[in-house]
């Protein structure tokens, strides 16, 4: 009986590793924003673990605000979505274009998922000489 539970739990570690933590290849694409919306601060509640020996309260963590942002992958029918913190949404409105580096996980042919790292406006880099 012990073997059938070292056997199962070796698979979960393997899925995990498989989905979550496995090296993947970071991607970058070009795309244009499509929606954004306002995302307002919240809040999560951390309970603590264990024996309650002491009397300890949950602590509270405050989520910040920010703006999710859709943007369809050029060359693509797909889109992702992006969070991106209220200063720096400021500079991104609906129809502008991006470059964004992403890493897709997943199990392959069951499940997909793609997570944004970093979000970049496309084609407004201007040096001080050229305004010169």
């Amino acid at each position: 009986m012990q073997f059938i539970f070292v056997v199962f739990m070796l698979l979960v570690a393997g899925s995990i590793w498989l989905v979550f933590l496995r090296p993947v290849p970071r991607l970058s694409a070009q795309g244009v924003i499509t929606s954004k919306h306002y995302k307002p601060p919240g809040e999560y509640t951390q309970f603590p673990a264990g024996d309650r020996a002491g009397f300890r309260q949950p602590t509270r963590i405050p989520i910040a605000e920010g703006y999710l942002v859709e943007i369809a992958i050029e060359d693509s029918k797909e889109s992702v979505i992006a969070l991106l913190n209220s200063t720096e949404a400021q500079w991104y409105e609906v129809g502008t274009r991006v470059a964004f580096d992403y890493e897709e996980r997943g199990v392959p042919l069951l499940w997909k998922r793609v997570y944004v790292l970093s979000v970049r406006l496309v084609g407004t880099t201007t040096s001080n000489r050229e305004s010169e």
